[in-house]
């Protein structure tokens, strides 16, 4: 607010502006989360991160998500690509589901997604599931080929729909659109090929 006092916040924990449509639109929109993977921090101390995007009239121009155990940064700038700390991340591999692991959030195990989710899992190698900013990163990574949560805040996907677009994968809602970031969407963050397959199955 002291150096970019124009320039909107929106936050999880309390602290930020009302964004619409038309702000988003025409501003400069700052999304933080101060610490994504709360349970994990509080039980586990581990496998957690600090988030942060910033678009600028409606554009993801910059991503950071900071894996605070392992003092592991990941960063891009529209257009210039996916870091880890100061190395290039190599693009992600447009690979089907047979072809490696899917990861979700807790909600995979509720009893409204256990037909969906059973389809899924057939056809990947594996599931994992740690936080909505870490998975992301295993996505951009290559250690996993998609990532499927039934509900993500603006904060939560920000910065890996950035990340994850630059280093060649998708985000979309479940039905295969555009994920609107300024309300909570249930999202599919995957490769392309991937991402195809989840929704046919939606």
């Amino acid at each position: 607010k002291q150096h970019f006092p124009n320039d909107l916040i929106v936050s999880e924990e309390g602290f930020g502006d009302r964004v619409n449509k038309k702000d988003f639109e025409q501003k400069t929109v700052w999304f933080l989360d101060p610490i994504d993977g709360t349970l994990n921090f509080v039980l586990q101390n581990e496998n957690y991160a600090v988030m942060l995007a910033v678009y600028e009239k409606g554009i993801g121009k910059q991503a950071y998500i900071y894996d605070v155990t392992h003092n592991r940064l990941y960063w891009a700038i529209k257009g210039n690509g996916v870091y880890c700390n100061d190395q290039p991340l190599p693009k992600m591999k447009d690979l089907p589901l047979e072809e490696g692991l899917f990861a979700s959030n807790s909600m995979f195990l509720s009893d409204q997604q256990v037909s969906f989710n059973t389809e899924i899992t057939k056809r990947a190698m594996g599931v994992r599931t740690i936080g909505a900013g870490l998975e992301s990163i295993e996505l951009v990574k290559g250690n996993t080929l998609a990532y499927v949560s039934y509900g993500l805040k603006p904060w939560d996907i920000a910065p890996g729909l950035i990340l994850v677009r630059e280093n060649g994968g998708v985000v979309t809602n479940f039905d295969g659109s555009p994920v609107n970031i300024l309300d909570t969407s249930p999202t599919i963050m995957a490769t392309p090929t991937a991402q195809r397959e989840i929704t046919n199955l939606l």
